[in-house]
């Protein structure tokens, strides 16, 4: 039967492959020797780390581990020790449960962004809704909340006010319809669509707007 062919190595098995592609699979005697140690500082943080009122003596925790107490007092000032403490500490007090919980809900945000897609999607979703939606996805982006005008009107009539002050100027009359439909907006009501047909009040009568005037 013919061998396959080799896929191409990742992970710690790339760094384990020599230059004609041969693979070292096998430990050697150094790594046996640093993985028996690590093995070996995991048993003695939870031995330490024990919530159990009767705690073991340090000549009782190198005897378990088969080591001398030098030996262990030993491996208790490495870096690594001082890693896997620091990270067991953490966890001391979490309930499994919880962990649990948080890995339920990660499986959960694919339905939750597309719920939410749907959201912005659909034209029978209320605007305030949808504005909700916005903010949570800015929000989650890491991207600042925008703020809603809080009184546009009156930004409006500033800005015409404005413009009615300079020389060539164009009066331009804002409907009582449309401004009461933006109060509407900036206070979060639903918008009735049929109101867009009252808008513009009244009749267009081209002798009215004189383009050549001054």
């Amino acid at each position: 039967m013919p061998l396959r062919e080799l896929p191409q190595p990742t992970g710690p098995l790339a760094e384990r492959t020599t230059e004609d592609g041969r693979r070292r699979l096998k430990l050697n005697s150094d790594e046996r020797e640093d993985l028996r140690e690590s093995l070996m500082i995991d048993r003695l943080v939870h031995m330490i780390l024990t919530l159990d009122e009767d705690s073991m003596t340090y000549a009782e925790m190198a005897e378990e581990l088969d080591i001398t107490v030098a030996q262990l007092k030993n491996l208790t000032r490495t870096e690594e020790f001082q890693e896997r403490y620091n990270q067991h500490f953490l966890q001391l007090g979490q309930d499994p449960r919880v962990e649990v919980t948080q890995s339920k809900i990660v499986e959960l945000l694919p339905m939750v962004f597309l719920q939410m897609q749907e959201g912005l999607e659909n034209p029978n979703v209320p605007w305030t809704a949808k504005w909700n939606i916005m903010e949570k996805v800015l929000e989650l982006a890491g991207i600042d909340k925008p703020e809603m005008a809080q009184n546009e009107r009156k930004e409006i009539e500033e800005f015409l006010l404005n413009k009615s002050e300079s020389e060539d100027s164009i009066q331009i009359i804002i409907p009582g319809k449309y401004m009461e439909t933006m109060e509407k907006y900036n206070q979060g009501q639903t918008i009735d669509n049929a109101v867009g047909d009252d808008f513009i009040e009244g009749e267009f009568n081209e002798e009215d707007v004189n383009p050549t005037s001054d």
